[in-house]
């Protein structure tokens, strides 16, 4: 999926993974079957490339499980983030 974003800086926006992940959360209790989400991070206003994030499906549903804290699953997604090199 690709999201775009109007928070000021440059890479991707941290709270914004959380805001991300919290709605497909919601979905959880509307039948949605999780699945593994690879997320691009682009500027609203140029298109500019800030990054990109994944959570796995199996990350997501030990959290659901209670096999992983909320603290260790969002370091699993943190960690997952690539940033565009300086050219």
């Amino acid at each position: 999926m690709e999201y775009g974003t109007v928070a000021p800086g440059d890479g991707v926006p941290h709270q914004q993974i959380g805001k991300v992940i919290n709605a497909f959360r919601e979905l959880l209790d509307e039948g949605w079957e999780p699945t593994t989400i690879e997320a691009t991070v682009v500027n609203v206003d140029d298109d500019r490339r800030r990054g990109s994030w994944r959570m796995e499906e199996s990350w997501l549903r030990a959290l659901e499980a209670g096999e992983l804290s909320e603290v260790e699953f969002s370091g699993r997604v943190l960690d997952t983030i690539e940033e565009p090199s300086e050219s």
